[in-house]
């Protein structure tokens, strides 16, 4: 009998969601909330060796919950992969029912909106195209293209993207897995399913979906082409509140999918088809006069469109909010290396592409990169204020962008604070002030003998951080300079030699003695 949080339950999950295990994602909540009641989080990665504990903690319910990446740079390959549903109220019965009459290997978890996370297991690392590539159609025939899918990338050389994995807080989770039956499954149970489930390399290789299985398949799309956000509140149901903003919406898309005079009564149809009770006649034709001003837009900023938003799917849509004119590519999962300065890791088409802020927000300059590191030629691209509103903002929202922690010790900031401190401790041989005028430091102290201050000159400290393969301008380290308190303290000018000069002074550091450790030959391990 395997005890509930027993090592064994952890070490269980943990072959299940066998992953790159050297970083860690992670959701926490910001304490802010949204105009629709729903709590924002921030999205963080840390570079850290995951181990059962972690796993341990995750089943006792320790929050946060455990992210994971299921795929690993350079071999570019996973055991895992998830298509990501994010409806509430989600049917997970019926897309189970839809999933065995596919005849897939399948596994359906509940996920903590209510979402489904769909499941494609691998007995042993197989490339991430593949596993993707599988997904995709798996998610077209069940009628949920554009849904996420992770592994978010093809290839990766840095940072992938996480997703918390089921089962936090054990048999007391809203995480959970659903059998062949659509029910519940306990957490001592998953490895049973995991086992039928569970393919060879080849076996997802061979994954097809016929059309004749697909015609199988109920599929429905209220608005075909048209804005994620109107589609996922059509199957939902529009609440009688939001009927009005709604309707506009659903007029925005009309006008944009079908020709004049056919639009306005599209929409008198969508008023009948999918609001109970429908808006009354005056209403209606309000709306749609609203709509027929040339300023017609969709108004994602307000509900019930924004609890709902997905932005930066919508872009790509024919009929959504960008309608997807420049025929940009697919751009998804925005990193960004919180390093100095800042980088970001973001996807084009499955490949991640490194990037500069300044690459990031140019689109001209977006453009070379992609290019230049994926061999993608983009033609058109937009200018950059719509480039920043379709593209930018939406990856850059609360929640959407991961940020990933760098390591402070690479920071030229801390680089640099190095170098002063070594330069200082190295060279601090000044007796008087004038000596430093033979490139050394010089350390002032007080009647009692304890030290005050340093005084250095800047041109002496370039020429020590140059040779030692500083590159850096003099206006980018000025700029860094200035910036190491508390050492740092003021530049000013003092007499050295008969001559008023431009000095530094910083917070005294004195050469520290070191003592080299003793061998004790009697007790010599040779």
């Amino acid at each position: 009998m395997i005890r509930f949080g027993g090592i064994e339950l952890a070490v269980g999950l943990q072959h299940i969601f066998t992953s790159r295990f050297d970083v860690r994602g992670e959701t926490t909540p910001t304490g802010a909330h949204r105009d629709d009641g729903k709590e924002e989080v921030k999205v963080s990665m840390y570079k850290e060796n995951i181990t059962t504990k972690h796993f341990l903690d995750h089943i006792q319910g320790k929050l946060p919950a455990l992210g994971l990446v299921p795929i690993r740079p350079g071999t570019n390959d996973c055991k895992w992969g998830c298509i990501d549903i994010d409806e509430y109220n989600f049917d997970h019965k019926k897309i189970i029912q839809d999933i065995k009459k596919l005849k897939l290997p399948l596994v359906v978890f509940r996920s903590k909106s209510g979402g489904a996370h769909i499941f494609l297991f691998a007995s042993e690392w197989i490339p991430a195209r593949m596993m993707r590539t599988k997904l995709k159609m798996i998610a077209k025939a069940l009628g949920y293209q554009g849904s996420e899918i992770f592994p978010k990338q093809d290839e990766v050389e840095e940072y992938g993207s996480f997703l918390n994995i089921p089962y936090l807080d054990g048999e007391n989770t809203v995480r959970y897995a659903h059998d062949e039956q659509g029910d519940a499954v306990e957490i001592q149970d998953l490895g049973l399913l995991y086992r039928r489930m569970v393919q060879t390399e080849d076996q997802i290789n061979d994954l097809r979906v016929s059309v004749e299985k697909q015609k199988q398949i109920k599929k429905e799309e209220a608005f075909p082409d048209g804005p994620p956000c109107l589609n996922t509140l059509a199957k939902q149901g529009f609440t009688p509140g939001s009927r009005n903003e709604a309707l506009y919406n659903i007029g925005v898309y009309a006008k944009k999918a079908f020709s004049e005079g056919e639009w306005q009564q599209k929409v008198s149809q969508y008023n009948q088809k999918y609001f109970d009770p429908p808006l009354g006649y005056q209403e209606e034709q309000a709306t749609i006069k609203s709509v027929e001003k040339k300023d017609f837009k969709y108004k994602c900023k307000q509900q019930p469109i924004e609890a709902v938003c997905q932005a930066s799917m919508c872009q790509f849509c024919k009929y959504g909010v960008g309608g997807n004119k420049y025929q940009l590519p697919e751009i998804t999962n925005l990193i960004k290396i919180c390093t100095d300065p800042v980088s970001y890791l973001v996807t084009v088409e499955g490949r991640q592409v490194k990037l500069t802020a300044e690459q990031w927000l140019k689109p001209a300059m977006f453009a070379d990169a992609v290019y230049n590191q994926i061999n993608k030629v983009i033609p058109r691209m937009p200018k950059r204020e719509e480039w920043l509103s379709l593209v930018v903002a939406p990856l850059s929202e609360e929640g959407a962008i991961q940020e990933v922690k760098g390591i402070e010790s690479f920071t030229p900031s801390y680089r640099l604070q190095r170098y002063l401190i070594d330069f200082i401790t190295e060279f601090n041989t000044g007796k008087h002030i004038d000596d430093i005028g033979q490139g050394v430091c010089f350390t002032k102290k007080d009647k009692d003998g304890e030290a005050i201050e340093t005084v250095i000159r800047a041109e002496d400290f370039l020429d020590y951080i140059t040779r030692n393969g500083w590159r850096f301008s003099h206006a980018e380290t000025s700029s860094l300079f200035v910036q190491l308190k508390p050492l740092f303290k003021k530049e000013t000018r003092r007499v050295v030699r008969g001559r008023n000069i431009n000095v530094i002074i910083t917070k005294p550091i004195e050469r520290a003695e070191y003592k080299t450790s003793e061998v004790d030959y009697d007790n010599s391990p040779f």
